[in-house]
């Protein structure tokens, strides 16, 4: 029983969560910095919850936080000041716990402002 309460404490937490940026439909900084300038239109927090079983080897739901944002997007022409926030509350420890590490669970939270870009002012067309 020792030896599988330390198998479960070396093995529990060892997982890593990524957020890919790469191939967002429009776009996402993590600064106010965009190619073009833009009023913001709201601010926006949204997160899920990432399940995973088999100590952290198999996925179930993977929240990844950029998806997170831009399932937010709607007609906003981008995100800036995207914050990306991962943690675990006492209700995931405590899955983990009765579960020895079966079911592991914890937040991903995103937060960021829904920005519009400015029109374009110059000269008119014929």
């Amino acid at each position: 029983m020792a030896a599988l309460a330390a198998c479960v404490l070396l093995a529990a937490g060892c997982g890593r969560i990524q957020h890919r940026t790469t191939g967002a439909a429009k776009p996402i900084s993590y600064s106010t910095l965009l190619a073009r300038p833009y009023t913001v239109i709201r601010h926006f927090e949204d997160s899920r919850r990432q399940v995973y079983l088999l100590f952290l080897n198999i996925p179930v739901h993977n929240a990844n936080g950029v998806e997170i944002a831009e399932s937010n997007l709607g007609e906003a022409d981008g995100i800036v000041n995207l914050t990306l926030e991962t943690h675990s509350d006492p209700l995931d420890w405590l899955v983990s716990l009765v579960t020895v590490g079966l079911v592991n669970t914890w937040d991903v939270e995103a937060s960021g402002d829904l920005v519009r870009y400015v029109p374009r002012t110059g000269p008119a067309g014929p």
